[in-house]
């Protein structure tokens, strides 16, 4: 992908391909909710996916979120930025994706934060705990909104996804704690000899007594729905550090791509939705497992690869136009 953009007009198919297929995504699970398609009627508190599923719906529609909070902020016409905002708020709806409204909520927050380092310099730390503090409260009443029935299970942990969520990632780290130096190997934790096994299950079973039988491992296992916790299970402590240490260059990375591009450059828009788009996938893989689909996989490599071709083009045309004001000189 990086190699087939050559140009800004490259860039721009591809970031508006992007988006269109985004708003669509979000309008044929709208006409899904209102025609009552896979349900006996419409039902506004149902969970629609469309052709991408719940999951995808709502990762597409938090990255419409994002772009549209960063484009409402840009120099632009905020207009578009504001519709766009808007249509990702009712594909989330929609979905009701706790995992995809989580990480709509830290990317933006990540944002305006790096924003204001660069204009206002660091917040006081009062101010950070009174933000950190009004954001936890305003997601809590979000997702009991939008997921009462599991909130309320997830109390008891009677059931629900939230329980079972929070019963597999239990399951997780204990296989890592099993097997801490190396793990079990990729993608072995989700087999019936290691998520299915009987001990693994009568203790998870002890643990959480209130859960029906069927949401245990022992007749249908599992991955882990936590890319993290699987990469402990799966990879150890060794391919953990490995993990972090490459994520911490490709940060360093895209750190620089930003500070390189100065605000008034075309690509400084796209360039901060791909690099805040990247950190709204490493947040909304809390929940759920390294190729778990594709949507989330594909996305991730296509917001390296425009990082990388935005820097490129960018050089570009700092070079032209250093070479116009020669040439004007």
């Amino acid at each position: 992908m990086y190699l087939s953009i050559k140009n800004s007009d490259d860039m721009k198919l591809l970031h508006s391909v992007l988006i269109v297929f985004s708003v669509a995504s979000v309008a044929i699970s709208a006409w899904e909710g209102w025609s009552g398609v896979g349900t006996d009627e419409a039902d506004v508190m149902g969970r629609f996916g469309g052709l991408l599923g719940i999951n995808s719906l709502g990762l597409v529609s938090g990255l419409l979120v994002l772009y549209g909070f960063i484009k409402h902020g840009s120099r632009f016409p905020p207009r578009r930025g504001i519709a766009l905002l808007i249509l990702g708020l009712f594909g989330l709806f929609l979905s009701k994706s706790v995992s995809s409204v989580l990480a709509t909520a830290g990317s933006v927050t990540v944002y305006r934060a790096a924003v204001r380092f660069g204009r206002r310099g660091t917040p006081s730390v009062f101010r950070w705990i009174t933000i950190g503090a009004l954001t936890t409260i305003m997601l809590a009443l979000v997702v009991w909104i939008l997921r009462q029935g599991d909130s309320m299970k997830f109390i008891d942990f009677s059931g629900g996804s939230f329980a079972q969520r929070l019963m597999i990632a239990d399951a997780g780290l204990q296989i890592f704690l099993n097997h801490p130096l190396l793990g079990v190997g990729w993608h072995a934790s989700a087999t019936e000899a290691v998520i299915g096994s009987p001990t693994l299950n009568a203790v998870l079973m002890q643990r959480f007594l209130n859960l029906p039988t069927h949401y245990f491992f022992l007749e249908r296992p599992t991955s882990l729905h936590n890319m993290y916790i699987q990469f402990l299970a799966e990879l150890g402590i060794l391919g953990f550090v490995f993990f972090v240490h490459g994520s911490f260059l490709v940060g360093k990375a895209v750190k620089t791509i930003l500070k390189n591009i100065p605000a008034e450059s075309p690509y400084k828009l796209w360039a901060q939705f791909y690099a805040f788009g990247l950190v709204f996938l490493l947040i909304w893989w809390n929940t759920n497992p390294l190729f778990g689909g594709q949507t989330e996989t594909m996305l991730a490599f296509t917001f390296l690869a425009a990082l990388a071709a935005v820097a490129r083009l960018e050089r570009q045309r700092i070079g032209q136009t250093n070479g116009e004001i020669r040439g004007i000189g």
